[in-house]
Formats: structure tokens, sequence, C-alpha cells
């Protein structure tokens, strides 16, 4: 460029703003590219098992799922749950009284605010608890125990009333019917002492075992006694308030024969015999 005489020359400065800068980068983006959308989680149910029930108690369980849309719907859609119990649409909680025992097979299905589903299906087992009992106590009353010989509260009116010495009639009636069954041949008879044991004690738990001093320090058991507790409060295994009856003739011999209870002879207890249950 030539000078030209008398005339004055001026620089300038071009400034772009950011706002132009940034249009002008918008333009250089490759045609049809636009910002993407943050992607959904899938769907899923993630409790895959629920705990069993009980006719006797009421229910609750709450069955979970993430991702998708919020808020969920729920619904059993296929099997049958079971009788008695239903899932809130809302909670996804199942809940209700079971009134039916059985093992039941169903599918939940959950359903969020876009349409999403997803399946799970579940087993639950509903059970009939086994029925209270009751069993006959040292003090000749009728009390829960789950070894008990009566679902009747009452134990069938078969309790003795509490007593220094045992109803030997009673006891007696109840041997002749084991003895009907149960075979005393072997030496020792377990089978039909045990028998006898365990029948005794549905009228009183005051009934057990008798444990002998065969020598000194030896103990051995008795396979044709029985033993009652006389001592106060609870027996206690290994006591040595007792009273023993003999209830074999011919014990170990040829032909052995169920005896009315014989009461043995304290004088016989040299070591202090012994009040066992069980054996």
């Amino acid at each position: 460029m030539s000078k030209i005489k008398g005339a004055r020359v001026f620089g300038f400065v071009c400034v772009i703003t950011a706002a132009v800068a940034g249009w002008a980068m918008a333009q250089e983006q490759p045609s049809g590219e636009q910002q993407s959308t943050p992607a959904i989680d899938q769907l899923v149910i993630t409790t895959t098992s629920v705990p069993g029930g009980s006719t006797e108690k009421t229910y609750r369980q709450k069955i979970e799922a993430t991702g998708g849309v919020r808020p969920y719907a729920w619904d059993i859609s296929r099997g049958v749950a079971p009788t008695g119990l239903s899932i809130d649409p809302a909670t996804g909680v199942i809940s209700g009284a079971p009134s039916v025992p059985g093992k039941y097979k169903f599918f939940c299905r959950v359903k969020d605010a876009s349409g999403r589903k997803d399946l799970q299906q579940l087993v639950m087992s509903i059970i009939e608890p086994e029925p209270e009992r009751y069993a006959c106590d040292y003090k000749g009353g009728c009390v829960p125990d789950p070894n008990g010989a009566y679902e009747d509260p009452d134990c069938e009116n078969a309790c003795l009333s509490n007593q220094s010495q045992p109803d030997l009639q009673a006891a007696y009636r109840i041997m002749q019917q084991v003895a009907a069954t149960y075979s005393m041949q072997d030496c020792p008879p377990w089978e039909f002492i045990d028998e006898v044991v365990r029948r005794l004690r549905m009228t009183s738990s005051r009934w057990g075992y008798h444990k002998y001093p065969r020598q000194k320090d030896f103990f051995v058991m008795s396979g044709d006694r029985v033993a009652w507790y006389k001592g106060p409060g609870e027996p206690q295994s290994g006591g040595n308030q007792l009273l023993c009856y003999d209830i074999i003739q011919d014990f170990c011999e040829k032909n052995p024969k169920l005896r009315y209870p014989l009461l043995v002879p304290s004088r016989e207890f040299d070591y202090k015999d012994m009040w066992i249950y069980p054996r």
C-alpha cells in the first residue's frame, strides 16, 4: 500500500464476543448430531424368594423392584397365591391371613409408568402347625409340653393328683395293656419297660426308671422295675428320693410274667438307688 502524502492511517481492532464464538463453534458441529437423553435403567424385580407362612399367623412380605419409571403397579399375573393372601397394587406388599396349607407357585408382575414390565416366579409354603400338646406334671396338673401325649388341655382327666404314693391300680392297668402288645422275653426287655414308663408318665411325670448299685460305685439300670419320685418339687434325674416297684416275675428266666407292682424294701438300697429319666 503506497503512502499518501498528508493522510493519516489508523489501526483498528476487531473484537469477537464469546457469544459469537460459541455460535461459530456450533456451526462447525456435524449436521444431524443432537444432545442425548439419560438412559432409563431396566425394570427388574429383585425379590426372588419369599418366606413361608402359617395358617395361625398373619403374613406380610414386600416384593422389591428396581429401575424403570415410578410409580409401579403390582399384580399376580399367573398361578395361584395362597388362599387369604393378596398383593397391594401400589406397594407390592403381599399380606393377609393364609388359611389353606400347601405349596403355592405364582408369578408376581410389576409395571412401571412407561409401560415396561417384569415377571418373577415365587414359591411359598403354608403350613398348618401341630396342635399344642399337654402332659401331666409332677403336681398332678396338665401343662403344655411339646412332647406331651395329649391334645386336650385337661389331659383327658388322666393326671394323678399330687401325692407321695402312686395309684398302683391305675399303673397296673397300664402295664397290662402294654404286656398285651410288647414281649417280656428279652433280657432285659427294654422295649417293654420303655413303653411302660412312657405310658405311666402320661399320668404323672413322677414315674421314671430305677438305677441301682450292683457294686458301691457301679450302677446299672433295672430291667424289671420302675420308680416313683416321692421327693418335693420337680423330679430330678439321679435323685435318691424314690419308691421302687418290681413289675416282672421270673425276670430273665424262661417264662417271665407281669406282676402287680411290688414295692422293693428300702433296706435293699445299700448305696442310694436313683430315680432316672430319661434312660
